[in-house]
């Protein structure tokens, strides 16, 4: 082991802070760097780190103390993801606004693609095809990509009459939302359904 020593004096690892989660644990970090919970018990989700050089050290000093200094607004059970943004961070600049930066940015949905394709032209590539969206975030909607636009379709459910059965299949009717590239699309997407969240609260 090359990790300098405290700056109190002492060699052997120790405690030097305590904090409480928002869940009321209590949460230590050791002199070279660990973060455990009450006598130096590991904290489900966070793994305690035992550096072997003075660097390695020096990094898991900051991610612990950027970690403790964000630790009273978590549950227990987000403790995982709090610790690895104050790892990221503190191998970047090692400032409290980068891990609330990293925090938010894993925070966002994402959505991936999943696409059905219905023409191809004589090369194979896609000429028309539709993604149907997920359907908690976007219930009954797609996207339809055709001649390089792509549509934010809604599907409208098949009609039924009664002693008829089904008279016409589910079909998708366009909502007027046009974009000229699939990350424009997502990025309204993904912008509408949190503004959504938001009135819900």
């Amino acid at each position: 082991m090359t990790v300098a020593p405290c700056t109190c004096g002492e060699p052997h690892p120790h405690r030097v802070a305590s904090r409480r989660s928002a869940s009321g644990t209590i949460v230590e970090l050791w002199s070279d760097g660990p973060i455990t919970g009450a006598l130096g018990i590991g904290l489900r989700g966070v793994p305690i780190s035992r550096p072997k050089t003075t660097r390695a050290g020096e990094r898991n000093l900051r991610a612990g103390w950027l970690f403790l200094g964000e630790v009273e607004l978590f549950e227990d059970g987000e403790l995982r993801g709090l610790y690895a943004a104050c790892r990221w961070a503190a191998e970047r600049d090692g400032l409290p606004a980068t891990v609330r930066t990293r925090l938010a940015d894993l925070a966002k949905p994402s959505l991936r693609p999943t696409w059905h394709v219905l023409h191809v032209d004589r090369d194979g590539r896609p000429t028309c095809r539709f993604w149907v969206l997920p359907r908690l975030g976007w219930p009954d909607l797609a996207i339809w990509h055709e001649r390089g636009r792509y549509d934010l379709m809604r599907r409208m459910k098949a009609v039924r009459l009664p002693g008829a059965g089904v008279v016409s299949d589910s079909t998708y009717e366009p909502t007027g939302f046009s974009w000229g590239s699939l990350r424009e699309a997502i990025a309204h997407l993904i912008e509408t359904n949190a503004m959504k969240g938001e009135r819900n609260q």
